[in-house]
């Protein structure tokens, strides 16, 4: 006997996105056909979800959106490998799910997903559906993990820019005194005067990269 879910069953959600926006929730009793085509006059899509369906029912959602017969075969026969696939405007990915139970035991699942011009279909096989409200939270929580790291990586680096754009400023701010061009400048005419200047704008430069160093800004 398949123990796989009957065709109505096989439907565990169903949406019509406008938007981003979710304007119809059918679920397991959707009319694929309507959905399909009100996503495309509207340039919204759909998200339908699958679990175990039969081979009548997702020949049944690859006939309302067009999915390649390859991809239908790989999600029939249970391709075990993640993988991903185009298939002119559909691409087809293969994921790998696992869920933790007692006694220290691993079972895995696959979530093989449609993604369409107005469509997304995920199909789940094994033990995936426990998992599914879990995803968002994983996702979220990897985001916002990664996030942070680009925020302290961009706080570093803005911090060097400013550490060697002020020792930079050093010279720029001696050479410029010296430039103006006055008739009556004193150290112009002293014998160590360029020396002087020179010992100036290292002295004042390695200070304030040592400081800035010490600061943890270099």
């Amino acid at each position: 006997m398949d123990a796989r879910r009957t065709d109505h069953t096989a439907i565990v959600g169903c949406d019509l996105f406008v938007d981003g926006v979710a304007v119809e929730s059918p679920g397991s009793g959707a009319d694929l056909d309507r959905l399909h085509e009100r996503a495309r006059e509207h340039g919204g899509f759909v998200w339908l979800g699958l679990h175990e369906p039969t081979e009548a029912a997702l020949t049944r959602v690859a006939e309302v959106f067009g999915l390649h017969p390859l991809a239908v075969e790989d999600v029939l026969h249970r391709e075990q490998r993640v993988k991903f696939e185009r298939y002119e405007e559909v691409s087809f990915l293969v994921v790998r799910a696992a869920r933790y139970v007692e006694h220290h035991r691993l079972t895995a699942g696959f979530v093989r997903v449609f993604v369409g011009p107005q469509f997304v279909i995920t199909v789940g096989q094994g033990s995936v559906m426990e998992q599914v409200h879990g995803f968002d939270e994983v996702v979220n929580a990897l985001l916002q993990a990664r996030l942070t790291q680009v925020s302290v990586d961009q706080n570093n680096d803005m911090r060097k820019i400013a550490s060697w754009a002020a020792i930079a400023a050093v010279p720029t701010v001696i050479g410029g005194v010296y430039g103006m061009n006055f008739a009556t400048m004193p150290e112009l005419a002293w014998r160590f005067g360029y020396h002087g200047a020179m010992l100036l704008i290292l002295l004042g430069a390695a200070t304030l990269y040592w400081l800035l160093r010490r600061a943890g800004w270099l």
